[in-house]
């Protein structure tokens, strides 16, 4: 099935994020597997408060959250570039991943329900010699417990500014391979869902 949806984003918005090049980098590949990346900036897009229970309460689910849980419903995976910050997740995809998890004003669905049978891709980056790879292992744990489907082998990478040219990888980098393989099962594993969940739905 081509132009399987995949919604990407960095848990880094700084400029010049090895992350965000990351992704950038995975836009062709994507696209020859027969995908197409939505990009998404999670401090620009969404301008989302810290989660805060009182504030929900009060409010309701801010604006941005309800677009962002409106973007993984249209999507049928995500590629997601997780930086390392004290050995832990970023705050910023922490607390966006907190704020999609929060069941709408009026539905009961667990908070699961945003991330369920969501085929996920995982990349990182850092100069460390981990690659921010326990960073990545940790999302990928968070993941599977939201019962979201995180494709195997994670690609966690040592990088520095040497290593991108023009805003994405070099093109002779010895990691493209692992990303091309990483982008290739994302779509197909999607892809295949999509299929299952057609039949499905003309079943019924």
């Amino acid at each position: 099935m081509s132009n399987v949806k995949v919604l990407a984003f960095a848990g880094s918005s700084r400029l010049g994020s090895y992350n965000a090049r990351l992704l950038t980098s995975l836009e062709h590949d994507v696209a020859s597997a027969g995908g197409v990346i939505t990009p998404l900036d999670l401090r620009d897009d969404l301008a989302l408060p810290l989660y805060d229970a009182d504030l929900e309460q009060r409010s309701g689910v801010p604006l941005g959250a309800r677009r962002l849980q409106k973007l993984f419903a249209e999507h049928a995976a995500l590629i997601i570039a997780c930086p390392e910050y004290n050995g832990g997740l970023p705050p910023l995809l922490k607390n966006a991943l907190d704020w999609v998890s929060r069941p709408l004003p009026g539905h009961d669905e667990p908070n699961s329900a945003a991330f369920r049978g969501k085929v996920v891709g995982i990349v990182s980056a850092s100069p460390g010699s981990g690659g921010a790879a326990g960073a990545a292992n940790h999302l990928a744990d968070l993941l599977r417990d939201l019962r979201a489907e995180v494709v195997d082998p994670i690609v966690s990478l040592q990088l520095t500014d040497t290593d991108f040219s023009a805003g994405e990888l070099q093109a002779d980098h010895a990691a493209w391979p692992q990303l091309r393989e990483l982008a290739e099962s994302v779509v197909a594993r999607a892809s295949a869902h999509n299929v299952l969940d057609g039949q499905f739905n003309h079943a019924r």
